[in-house]
């Protein structure tokens, strides 16, 4: 007589696999989670964008420092014109800064004098990169239009930059802080009300 055996199948919980009601739970708890931990992830990032461009920023005066003492010349840093390569952006706007939002050139020379003949002869030792879309570095360098560092490691066109975003939704701000001896400083800053811009500057 041939005998049948009938496998035996468990009808536990962790055979039955979720239902629906819990899968709608999990994505719910999810979903919630997420809603609260959203503006502390978005504050982290804006945090370290500005730190990333006030770190490139700073190396660039530096290595100028450096090599306006190595080179027995003055170097200089200007902002990049956003139409003509190799050409400084010397236009002041109303609030009396200079736009450095498209990267800055570090080249050879004691003025906002860089012209793409400058290139050609070699002049320029560090060409620009442009700050994130949607952030913006703001030159206060008072009557000049570029930093400066001569062979003594002295400043001209000393001054600070103001680094935020460019949308109208953030009050904290990076500055970069240039002294007459050529050294930079960072440090961050609050506005009192409204957003940071280069009328309402923290720094």
């Amino acid at each position: 007589m041939t005998r049948v055996f009938t496998p035996f199948r468990s009808t536990g919980p962790a055979d039955r696999g979720f239902t629906l009601i819990e899968m709608l739970v999990v994505v719910a708890i999810g979903g919630i989670l997420a809603a609260v931990a959203a503006p502390s992830l978005l504050s982290v990032i804006e945090s370290n964008r500005r730190v990333v461009i006030s770190n490139m920023l700073m190396e660039d005066l530096a290595v100028a420092r450096r090599q306006a003492i190595a080179l027995s010349s003055s170097v200089a840093l200007c902002g990049s014109s956003a139409t003509t390569p190799y050409t400084c952006n010397t236009t002041v706007s109303s609030d009396s800064t200079v736009d450095w939002s498209n990267g800055w050139y570090t080249y050879i020379g004691g003025s906002a004098g860089l012209t793409p003949a400058s290139a050609a002869a070699g002049l320029v030792l560090r060409s620009p990169q442009a700050a994130a879309s949607g952030w913006k570095v703001d030159a206060h360098l008072g009557l000049y239009k570029y930093t400066a560092l001569s062979p003594r490691a002295l400043a001209t066109g000393n001054g600070h930059f103001t680094i935020y975003r460019s949308d109208s939704s953030s009050r904290t701000a990076a500055c970069v802080t240039v002294s007459t001896t050529g050294r930079a400083r960072y440090s961050t800053a609050s506005v009192a009300s409204g957003s940071v811009s280069s009328s309402n500057d923290p720094c």
